[in-house]
Parts: structure tokens; sequence; C-alpha cells
């Protein structure tokens, strides 16, 4: 049984490295190439056990033992480079990977092949070498698990606040898939656990090839995250610096033709209904005001109080609140409601139903049907 999982997952994970590399929908290629590094690096780390099921052997020092040290900040990166595609490459970042290199080096000049056999060098001390091994596996292997893994959830909600800026529905664009493989890999620490009392690696590898399937299909299914010019990318850029700015110096008060034009919006939005379409962003907008994108998030976010997405979805609810005690829109469900306001995901509408009116779609038929009653009779 472990023998197929173990071939399984070595198939598998070059695959799904393939499919993810060469993304046949040409979407978020930056974070998918990083993706793609992450996966063979868990092909990597898997190898040996393939090799021994298979009375294999490469003959020579197992320089791929080094991905465990570099895999950690390989994830990092893909989820950098899914929320930043344009970010430029630094010479600098390459010290993340340096416990990796350092690895490489010492088992180089640690090993050397003789008559075919692996045997220890005298450039390095195989004392030294164990005790590099035993800092690397107790020290740093889990520092980088502690580090890497906080950073790499910090980021993916800064993204899903800064996201909020420009797009009304933002599932999809999420990244949650991203934050459950953190979770995924969390919780390989306590089958680890496992392992040891049992002895058992099915458990593992079992978990392990249910991930790579996971991680292939929602890679598959990614959506653009940004599907904007690159005019309108770098307008991103700005407003979400200008925003970062905004919250550390005074902000400014709303002049007189800035009033002018979100009197507009709101005219726009109380007769055009744009907020209907689940697509519409902050770009569609402000094409639509004939201002540019970063301007009406200024407006939106001073006189308003709130994001663009809060601003949109407030509209959506009390659209939903006359939907759902119109008598004529009974033959809807709760989940029809929210996509005719424009809503594309029914735990979205209802989380945000309840956030605003502090009753659920549900409840709030059922109150406001009491009440209409009441004063019928």
């Amino acid at each position: 049984m472990n023998q197929l999982l173990v071939n399984l997952i070595a198939g598998s994970s070059l695959l799904i490295t393939l499919l993810i590399f060469f993304n046949p929908n040409k979407h978020n290629i930056p974070g998918n190439r990083w993706l793609s590094l992450f996966i063979f690096c868990i092909f990597l780390m898997n190898i040996d056990e393939f090799l021994y099921y298979n009375n294999l052997d490469f003959g020579t020092v197992k320089f791929y033992v080094f991905s465990r040290y570099c895999i950690v900040p390989i994830f990092y990166f893909t989820i950098i480079y899914f929320i930043k595609p344009k970010k430029k490459w630094k010479p600098i970042y390459f010290l993340h990977f340096i416990f990796g290199l350092l690895f490489i080096i010492f088992e180089q000049n640690s090993t050397q092949i003789v008559n075919g056999n692996m045997v220890i060098s005298k450039t390095i001390s195989s004392s030294f070498l164990l005790y590099f091994n035993q800092f690397l596996m107790y020290i740093v292997l889990p520092s980088q698990f502690i580090i890497y893994f906080w950073q790499c959830f910090k980021e993916i909600e800064k993204h899903n606040q800064n996201i909020k800026k420009f797009s009304s529905n933002i599932e999809g664009i999420d990244l949650k898939w991203l934050k459950h493989i953190l979770y995924i890999i969390i919780s390989f620490s306590f089958f680890f656990v496992i392992y040891i009392f049992t002895q058992s690696a099915v458990m593992i590898n079992s978990l392990l090839l249910v991930s790579l399937l996971f991680i292939g299909y929602n890679a598959m299914k990614q959506k653009e995250i940004f599907p904007f010019s690159d005019i309108s990318k770098k307008e991103i850029r700005t407003i979400i610096k200008e925003e970062k700015k905004q919250e550390k110096i005074k902000k400014r008060e709303v002049n007189f033709e800035e009033q002018e034009v979100y009197e507009k919006l709101l005219v726009v939005m109380q007769n055009d209904k744009p907020f209907l379409n689940s697509e519409l962003s902050l770009f569609s907008l402000a094409s639509t005001l004939k201002i540019s994108a970063h301007a009406l998030s200024f407006i939106i976010n001073e006189c308003s109080g709130e994001n663009f997405n809060q601003f949109v979805n407030g509209y959506r609810i009390e659209e939903a609140k006359k939907l759902i005690v119109n008598p004529k829109m009974n033959h809807l469900n709760i989940m029809g409601i929210g996509y005719e306001v424009g809503f594309n995901s029914k735990s979205t509408f209802i989380t945000t139903f309840k956030k605003i009116t502090n009753q659920t779609p549900s409840e709030y038929k059922k109150s406001n049907s009491t009440t209409l009653l009441g004063v019928e009779l």
C-alpha cells in the first residue's frame, strides 16, 4: 500500500509541477512558477522513498536533500508573487536560501566518490558535518516554519484588505486556498508525531497525495487576480501606497469638486444600480464617472468612511432587504437573492448581510414577515 502511495506521489508531483509551470490559462504566471518549484521540492523530499521501493540509487551525493531547507522560503515567494506579480527580484533575496546553499557546499566538500562508493573527505570533518546537520534539522527548520508561516499569513491578510479597495467581490482572488495549504503543512507535524509511535507512513503519504491533488486543482482553477491593464495595475499600487500614507499623516478634507463627484456617485448608485453587476470594479465605476480610479477611491473613503468593497456591498444589502420582503420574489431562495443583488458567494452574502443588519437573511425575512402580518391585522 505504501509503495503504491509513494509511486503516486512521485508521479503526481512531477505532473502537477509541469501543469502549473506551463499553466495553460496563462494566469498569475510569476506566482505559478514559484508554486511549481514548491511542488518540485515536495517531489525531491520524497524521492528517497521512491528510489528505495523501486530498487534505484543515484550512486552520488544526495544533493536533493537541500530542498527541505528551501521549501518554506519558496512557498513564501509563491504567495508574494501571486500578490505582487510585478515585484522585481533582488540579489539580496538569495539570502532566503542560504541554508540550502550551505548544505550543498558542505556536502560537496565533505564527501567524494571512490570506486563507486561514497566516502568522507578530509576537507570537512565528519563531526562538524554532524553538528551542522543537527543545527539545520533542529534549529533552522523549526525557525523557518514559524517565521515564514507567520509572514505568509500576514501577506495573505494584507492582500485581502488591499483587494477590497478595488474589487466588489473578492471570492476567487482572496487566495484562501493558499492559506489552507499552510494549515495542511502545519497538520503534517501532528501526523509526524503519530508516525513516530506507529512507524506507519501510510497516513502521512495519504495526506500528502490528497494535498498535492488539492494544490493542483486550485492552481488550475485560480483566475487572474489582477485582470486589468498595466496602467490600472500601476494605479492599484498607487492607491495602496497612498492609503498607507494617509493612515500615518493627517487626512486632507474633501474639496467642493470632490463632494460634487460623490453626490453624482450616489445618484448613479441609486438610479443605475451598477452594484448589481458582480464584476463591478473600482475602475469600471470610475470610468462611468469619468474620473481616475485613484480619485474615486479617495472620494469614497473620505465621504463614506468605507472602502470600495464595503461601499458597494452596502447598496447590495439594501437591495437584498427589499427583495426579501417583496412577495413577488418568493420564488427565489437566499442564494438566488444574493446573486440578484451582485454577490457570487452564499457565505459572503450571509456574512455581509449579518454584519450590516445584525440578522441573517432568513432571520430578516422572518421578522419582517411577522411585522407585515401585524400591520395587515
